[in-house]
Parts: structure tokens; sequence; C-alpha cells
């Protein structure tokens, strides 16, 4: 009786251990799945609309993506008015993603994040640590555009890579795109001097019968050194 009583715990230790594996397993592979299906589409479904729940989800989570000293550059433009999408499709060389997706986001970035005056970034406990946390901010950035530009593009890269993930993962297809005038578009949605356009992010569902291309990549032992390049 005694035996059988300590292994049970034993055996439940190894039962939920055994679980865990499992689960962390499945997630692999839906990740995995998740990022071998994205596709980048190019004629949308115009029918299809997006519910707000559904598209606020994708844009939390996204939101997690990470951001250096968690400053979180990324800033989001929802294109809702019909006119200003006519205009950014002129000014995309006609691209039919932008008006036949069911959400158009313009994904920028605030390259000067890192010095807002409230920190809202900044988790430090008192006000002397976020005084501190802002004087270290200030040493590294404040004379140095070029970084401070390189870093608000990869946290803002990083989120709209998460974005697509996230939409993907929700049955939607989404297109990053990068062929547009940055500056024309930039004076159409009247950013801010801070403000940089990182890319377009199309969301919908890819319109029936539309065939996808067979994403090809090369072998990672293509592009993978050890120690040296």
């Amino acid at each position: 009786m005694t035996v059988a009583t300590a292994s049970y715990p034993i055996e439940n230790s190894l039962n939920v251990k055994r679980s865990v594996v499992d689960t962390v397993s499945q997630t692999s592979s839906i990740v995995g799945q998740i990022l071998g299906q994205r596709r980048s589409v190019k004629q949308f479904d115009a029918e299809v609309e997006i519910p707000d729940s559904d598209l606020q989800d994708i844009i939390e989570a996204a939101s997690s993506a990470p951001s250096a000293f968690n400053i979180q550059h990324w800033r989001v433009v929802q294109i809702k008015d019909q006119d200003i999408k006519e205009q950014l499709h002129t000014l995309a060389w006609k691209q039919p993603q932008i008006l036949t997706a069911s959400e158009l986001l313009v994904i920028c970035m605030d390259v000067r994040a890192w010095d807002k005056e409230k920190l809202p970034f900044c988790h430090a406990p008192n006000q002397e640590a976020k005084d501190k946390f802002k004087s270290m901010l200030t040493n590294i950035y404040s004379n140095n555009y070029q970084l401070q530009r390189d870093e608000a593009q990869r946290s803002a890269s990083l989120f709209s890579m998460s974005l697509m993930l996230q939409a993907q993962a929700k049955g939607y297809q989404t297109c990053p795109m990068s062929g547009f005038d940055y500056y024309k578009v930039g004076k159409l949605l009247k950013l801010p001097p801070n403000v940089e356009i990182c890319m377009l992010v199309a969301l919908g569902k890819d319109s029936e019968g539309n065939e996808k291309a067979k994403k090809t990549r090369v072998a990672a032992d293509h592009f993978v050194k050890i120690n040296t390049f």
C-alpha cells in the first residue's frame, strides 16, 4: 500500500511532463505550419470583411514582438477612407491589393520613441529609476540618428512579421508592401517629422482561384556560417 501511494505522484509527474512535451511539440509544429503557409497575396477577395474584434486581437498579439529597451517604436495607421485608398493605390503603382484587401495598415516607426517625456514603455519602480533609464537612453541615442532609425526599423519590422503570422493563424492572408512612394504617402497621411513608414501590410482573404506559387527557399547551409563569414 505504501509503495503504491508513493509511486502515484511519480507516475503523475511523468504524465504531466509527457503532456508538457507533447504540447510544446504540437505548438512547434503549428508555428512551423503557419510560417510555411504564409504567402504574400496580391489579389484579395474584396467582399470579405474582417471583424473589428479579429483585427484588434491581431494587433494586440503583434505588440508582444521584441523591442529594444521595450520602447515599442511601432505606430499603425489604419486606412478606412476610400479616397485615401485610391490615392495610395496610385502612389503604389496601382497594385491591386491596395483596393481589394479587407484592411490596409500602414506600419510606421517613431524614430524618437525613446525620447518620450513620460516613458510609457518603462517599468521602472520609482522616479529615480526612471530618471536613470531616461539618462541611459539619452546617452545611447541622442547624437546618433542612424541608430535611432535602425532601432525603430528593427522594432517595427518585428511587429509587422508578428502581425502577419497572427493574421495567418486566424485564417487571414497578408501582403507586406514596400513598392510605393514613401515620401508622398507620408505627406498624404500627415505623418509628423519623427514618424516614418516601415511598410504597408494588406490583410484579407485570398481571392477564390488565386493560384499560390510554390514557396522556394535556399537551404540553410547556403546562408549559415560558423564563427566567421
